[in-house]
């Protein structure tokens, strides 16, 4: 997490490319939420390496989609439905899907880049009792 807040910190006020705002949220939030999906999985059953891959991935894409929608609610949503302070990452020159994209490309690709697999998750899934 702290090499994203870095990349974050030094990128202010200079534009990212894709590739570079990914990077950043990767090691970012998506370092937090991936942590909480793969420390949660290994408090279960001993999965497989297949099993373990696939829930990195859905976090690598929950963690994605989440940034991109907090950047396009930054732009699009008031300060009250955030409960933060709406426009944030524009007036601190902050490198953002939405200032790279566009905020209707920015839309589309949030909606592109969430997890839509959970059902073969759930196929390969051990099962336990009772279930």
């Amino acid at each position: 997490m702290a090499g994203g807040q870095q990349i974050d910190l030094e990128s202010t006020g200079k534009p990212l490319t894709l590739a570079e705002l990914e990077v950043m949220h990767i090691h970012k939030t998506g370092a937090l939420i991936r942590a909480a999906v793969l420390l949660g999985s290994s408090c279960g059953s001993n999965l497989s390496e297949t099993q373990k891959e696939r829930l990195n991935r859905y976090a690598k894409a929950v963690g994605l989609a989440f940034q991109v929608v907090d950047d396009v609610l930054d732009t699009d949503a008031s300060t009250a439905t955030l409960g933060k302070t709406a426009g944030k990452d524009s007036r601190q020159r902050k490198s953002t899907y939405v200032s790279a994209m566009g905020l209707k490309r920015a839309r589309d690709f949030a909606k592109s880049c969430a997890p839509r697999r959970t059902t073969r998750w759930r196929a390969s899934a051990p099962r336990r009792a009772g279930e």
